[in-house]
């Protein structure tokens, strides 16, 4: 164009407007935009001229980069290969795709939000449900889902299912309706179910699994550690890693340990299974520890059983340091039985005492243990096996069968008795068979050791 002349009409100078084909000129000045390199312009480029330039052909959309597209109305494209084809949707970063109205994709590696209002945020992330939001390289395929950092973008993990639910983590996957999944490799499958922790499993409604490869599978339930893995609570105390037997309680001896044992009757405190011992063979010596550091144990006999019906012998027992180590001196035990025998006609009641013995006489009369005389079945205290200062006390109650009172005989045994040389630490009871007859030993029977605290 040829230039134009403005008379001036104050006191400054005429000024001459023109234009050189892409800018208008100001007294030779190139002024606006257009890439002119005139100043105040807030962008610039460097089109190499061989390169797909960007398109814009969605109303009042914008598309900045190579080969960027925004087709949707008033959508924006960021960066080479984006294309925000919905309506007022943004794709920032390298073929980041948001495809649906109000969708937003920013990342490389085809970061694409494909559903209404869905967000897909960083480097292969997919959002394709509708409100969905992913985050790194996740997929949330379902409406209003929530997916970040799964690892892996394909429906298979990441926020699935009907609606709501939300993943996180490492191949960690909610397909729930309202579910969590939160932890590597952690499912939660159940409706408005939660499972937290590496490997967790909540696959029931309402369900919560907590812990290391936990799984809760019931209704509205919880599991808390998977199994065999311990459960601190309030770093405090740990409970057990598992089950007790049918009627037993869980107690602890205060220093954070929980166990499992039968419960105490009568206020007589608390009992803590600590081994059991089953006779399977003969033999002609049992012997049980007293393990722990309780000032007080329990030792119960169920079924015990001899091998011989007429042995003439006697229960004796002695205490010991260790597993071989019995005080066994002329003068270390005393003690006193009182005996009732029923079921014969030579029935006789009695008392029997003995000082400065080798071993504890825990019975009277011989022994007949077998089947046919109903066993021997027996229930003693100890109290204070690990002082230095006091001699441990035993007191007993015994019911067995009696060879000398003839067939269908029983007799009941009371007895107390003390270790009256004091020894370091009575760790280990060892019980035998003393008297005439040598042929007695036990073939069945059951020893169950408990602390009381």
């Amino acid at each position: 164009m040829g230039s134009v002349n403005l008379d001036n009409t104050g006191s400054g100078s005429a000024i001459t407007l023109s234009s050189d084909g892409t800018s208008l000129l100001i007294d030779g000045t190139a002024i606006g935009g257009g890439g002119g390199g005139g100043s105040p312009d807030l962008y610039a480029e460097n089109y190499d001229g061989t390169s797909t330039a960007p398109s814009a052909t969605g109303t009042n959309a914008i598309a900045l980069g190579y080969s960027s597209v925004a087709s949707g109305s008033r959508s924006l494209a960021l960066i080479q290969g984006s294309t925000a084809s919905g309506n007022r949707s943004i794709a920032a970063g390298l073929g980041a795709i948001a495809s649906a109205t109000n969708s937003i994709a920013i990342g490389s590696n085809n970061a694409t939000a494909s559903a209404s209002a869905a967000i897909a945020l960083g480097q292969d992330s997919t959002a394709s449900g509708q409100y969905a939001i992913a985050l790194g390289k996740s997929q949330a395929s379902t409406d209003q889902g929530f997916a970040v950092q799964i690892n892996n973008n394909t429906t298979s993990y990441g926020a699935s299912g009907v609606f709501g639910s939300t993943a996180i983590g490492n191949t960690a996957k909610a397909t729930g309706s309202v579910a969590i999944a939160l932890g590597q490799g952690s499912i939660a499958s159940g409706s408005k179910a939660l499972a937290f922790g590496t490997g967790a499993t909540a696959s029931s409604g309402n369900s919560v699994a907590i812990g290391y490869n936990t799984t809760a599978n019931v209704t509205d339930g919880v599991a808390i550690g998977g199994s065999g893995k311990p459960v601190k609570i309030s770093g405090t105390y740990t409970l057990p890693i598992a089950d007790g037997t049918n009627g037993q309680v869980m107690t602890t001896d205060g220093s954070g340990s929980v166990t499992f044992a039968d419960a105490g009757g009568g206020g007589g405190g608390s009992y803590t299974l600590l081994s059991t011992t089953t006779v399977s063979s003969t033999v002609s010596e049992l012997i049980v520890a007293l393990s722990g550091t309780y000032q007080e144990y329990r030792v119960v006999v169920q079924n015990w059983i001899t091998d011989s019906t007429n042995g003439g012998n006697d229960i004796m027992m002695r205490a010991g340091t260790d597993a071989s180590t019995f005080a066994s001196g002329s003068a270390d035990y005393t003690h006193a039985l009182r005996y009732t025998r029923i079921g014969s006609s030579g029935a006789a009641d009695g008392s029997h005492t003995n000082a400065g013995k080798t071993f504890l006489q825990l019975s009277n009369y011989a022994i007949d243990g077998t089947v046919a005389q109903g066993g021997l079945y027996m229930n003693m205290g100890i109290t204070n096996p690990h002082s230095t200062t006091y001699p441990t006390a035993f007191h007993w109650n015994m019911n067995h069968g009696s060879e000398t009172g003839g067939t269908n005989a029983i007799n009941n045994v009371v007895g107390s008795g003390l270790l009256l040389t004091t020894i370091a630490n009575t760790t280990h009871l060892r019980f035998s068979f003393a008297g005439s007859g040598t042929a007695n030993q036990f073939s069945a029977g059951v020893f169950k050791v408990y602390g009381v605290s």
